[in-house]
């Protein structure tokens, strides 16, 4: 016992050297605080730097502050919870309204910064859901605050996305004019990173007129400036950019080289959006080089069809008819009218909707050479007209004529500010000189005698510090000592949750054709996978226990031994009564501590019978997916039958392995399976894991679609899939929890 003893205390102090070190800190002091106004700070902190936080969270710090009457707390609770919001919904109606609560807070103690925080919010969220006048208005708004109490880098920010709306509305002026100030702010705080994406919109702004050089040079600053600070979503937009240039200059070598460097990197970040806009160039660059060797356009088409799935999969609904436009123009180069038709008149339709006029003018052309080419006059000239208008609109002489000035006003003033701030230097540097000379005569005396003290002093300090190091090295060889002690106790209990885990062989056994994908968080884990056989009958489960690191080793232990006994002592078979006496066992075993313990485990559990091929499920909090193989059979050819293919899913009952206030007996479903048939079993933690290019959620969602797409490949292909998938989505950021899914094929 003595041994246990000290392998559970040595197993806890790993695990508190492996914490995050700020929430540590947090932590710490949230525990020593006194004051409730302290304490809300605190939470607020931990709340923001936690990579997972849950309603409930943010609505206890609501409710304190609240109690406490601190509205600042309150406003601040209610921002998270609109975040939190935002996240997990597809309309976003709760965020929104709770963005609102906030703001009506901070609006009423006056603070003004934080107001300006929820409007800027608010604006991002109406202009992503479709509302860019919404968008712009709360946007101005949020401005105006900030330049009341001259918070510089947000009045920075609020300017970059009033022009982004205006350039995406064609009001060119107005949009460089936003931009231009923007990047002065950026340049007297040195925010390099937004200075560089403010060049490159202006680039942009230059290209839509048609001056690529101008536009070329812009860009070519922006790549220098994301080089030099190591941005990498900035070096791949500059690549791309310049690949645009490259490709009006007709240069579709270069082009191509520009978007595969661009492509690379943002197929390394994760940043869908931007591969989809890669792939697009690339597709244009072959076009080109097809245009100028008769070609069949072949290669072309099969990159604007890859970057157009990747859009319509992302509802980038301005992406997409510019998808449907240049699928059309490969159409009409290869003399398929109706095909060219088909798809210039949905990138015509999108774009009305979306009302941008760059998208309308390009879809006007197109849709004019078509009906041309197909003698429809009458539709040739309305879409001519159209095309001109909208181009006119956007590309005029007085537009270029006012944005040159723009230009040449910026350039000035900067020289301007420059000289002036070099000359006030100057002036300084002088004063400081002759200041300098005149005390360097009386400082020269005083001097010596501070040197004499000054000597004796590192004497005295000289014998010190050699005391100091002969302690010092015996104290290292304390701590060398005692962390190879906790490193050789780490391995060693990894070693023992592994003996919980079933054998390798005892798995292939049972199931042939199957795979394991486990990636604990820390070295040992919360999350474990099970399996028993009763004579015909294959018990096997996923489970996902209290927390993860050592206290879920710990849990992970005890709800282990208790279906062990579920199955084995008690001679229980069916799921649903298999998860009752489970929870039976554990609850019972925690109350023997005298106090109170909540911790338990969330499962999936199966019960296959190898000879009916009859599956009996139960679930706590995690459900069961199942894919069948007799979809999508028949004549069909394959792409149809993937088109059909679904993954049917049985819900959990809402209710944990362990103490909870409605305890029901757990529900048994049951499921015809047939040869081919595929289960899979998970916990929470891929789907929770942040990453991508925004840092936002994995989610069932995509897990559920990346096991669609792949669906027809072998298990060992898709354990492969899977921990790439989820690899190449964390990138760089830290894993949040433990990782486990197990699949299964008849």
């Amino acid at each position: 016992m003595k041994k246990v003893a000290a392998i559970i205390f040595l197993l806890f102090s790993v695990l508190l050297q492996a914490q995050n070190p700020q929430l540590d800190s947090l932590y710490k002091a949230l525990n020593s605080a006194k004051a409730d106004s302290v304490k809300l700070r605190l939470r607020c902190k931990i709340g923001l730097a936690a990579p997972v936080v849950r309603v409930s969270y943010w609505d206890s710090i609501l409710k304190d502050a609240k109690s406490a009457g601190l509205k600042y707390y309150e406003g601040l609770a209610l921002r998270g919870l609109g975040s939190v919001y935002d996240e997990e919904e597809e309309e976003g109606t709760n965020a929104i309204a709770f963005f609102n609560k906030s703001l009506k807070v901070f609006e009423e103690i006056g603070d003004k910064k934080e107001a300006s925080n929820n409007l800027h919010i608010l604006g991002f969220v109406m202009h992503d859901r479709g509302d860019s006048e919404k968008g712009l208005e709360y946007f101005n708004r949020s401005l105006k605050l900030r330049e009341e109490i001259d918070f510089k880098s947000g009045i920075g920010e609020s300017l970059n996305n009033i022009g982004f709306i205006y350039q995406l509305r064609g009001d060119i002026n107005r949009s460089l004019d936003y931009y231009l100030k923007a990047i002065k702010i950026f340049e007297q705080i040195n925010d390099k990173k937004n200075e560089a994406y403010l060049i490159n919109n202006i680039a942009f702004l230059y290209q839509g007129q048609g001056d690529t050089t101008r536009a070329l040079d812009w860009y070519l600053k922006s790549l220098k400036l994301a080089q030099k600070i190591n941005d990498k979503p900035g070096i791949s937009g500059a690549y791309n950019n310049l690949a645009v240039i490259a490709l009006n200059k007709g240069d579709a070598a270069k082009a191509l080289d520009y978007s595969q460097k661009s492509l690379a990197i943002r197929q390394q970040t994760g940043d869908r959006k931007g591969v989809s806009a890669s792939l697009n160039n690339i597709g244009s660059a072959y076009e080109k080089m097809d245009d100028l060797n008769n070609g069949d356009y072949t290669r072309a088409l099969k990159y604007y069809y890859e970057a157009f799935e990747i859009r319509k999969a992302i509802n980038d609904k301005n992406a997409v008819a510019r998808s449907y436009n240049s699928i059309g123009s490969i159409y009409f180069k290869q003399k398929k009218y109706a095909l060219a038709l088909e798809n210039a008149e949905q990138g015509y339709k999108l774009s009305k909707q979306l009302g941008f006029p760059i998208q309308i003018s390009a879809s006007a052309k197109l849709l004019y050479k078509i009906y041309k080419q197909i003698n429809k006059p009458v539709n040739a000239l309305e879409m001519h007209e159209l095309f001109i208008h909208m181009r006119d609109s956007i590309n005029n002489e007085e537009t270029r004529k006012s944005s040159t000035k723009k230009q040449f006003q910026y350039e000035y003033d900067k020289k301007v500010t420059a000289d002036s701030v070099r000359t006030a230097e100057e002036k300084k540097t002088i004063a400081v000189q002759l200041k300098q000379e005149q005390t360097q005569r009386y400082a020269l005396y005083g001097g010596l005698l501070l040197v004499l003290v000054f000597a004796g002093f590192m004497f005295n300090r000289f014998k010190i510090t050699q005391k100091q190091k002969v302690v010092i090295e015996q104290q290292k060889h304390v701590v060398e000592e005692k962390q190879k002690e906790i490193v050789d106790s780490i391995t060693y209990a990894k070693r023992l949750q592994e003996a919980i885990l079933p054998a390798e062989i005892h798995w292939s056994n049972n199931f042939k054709n199957g795979f394991v994908f486990y990636k604990p968080k820390d070295l040992v884990a919360g999350d474990f996978y099970w399996l028993e056989k009763v004579n015909d009958l294959v018990l096997f489960a996923v489970a996902d226990c209290t927390g993860h690191g050592v206290p879920g080793a710990l849990v992970s232990v005890v709800c282990s031994n208790a279906l062990n006994r579920s199955v084995l002592e008690f001679k229980i078979t069916e799921p649903g009564k298999i998860l009752d006496k489970t929870r039976e066992l554990v609850i019972a075993t925690f109350e023997k501590s005298g106090e109170e313990v909540k911790d338990g485990m969330d499962i999936s559990l199966c019960c296959l019978n190898t000879k009916t091929k009859e599956l009996l499920w139960a679930g706590a909090n995690n459900p069961l997916w199942f894919l069948s193989s007799s979809i999508g059979c028949g004549s069909q050819s394959e792409t149809e039958q993937d088109k059909k293919a679904v993954i049917n899913e049985i819900k959990p009952d809402k209710q944990p392995i362990g103490k909870y206030a409605l305890q029901t007996p757990f529900t048994t479903h049951k499921v015809q399976l047939n040869a081919g048939d595929t289960i899979y079993l998970f916990t929470d933690g891929l789907a929770d894991q942040f990453g991508g290019a925004q840092g936002k959620k994995f989610k069932y969602k995509r897990l559920k679609e990346l096991l669609l797409n792949n669906n027809v490949t072998t298990m060992d292909e898709q354990k492969a899939i899977l921990e790439k998938a989820f690899i190449d989505w964390k990138g760089q950021l830290e894993q949040v929890d433990d990782v486990c899914v197990i699949g299964m094929r008849l």
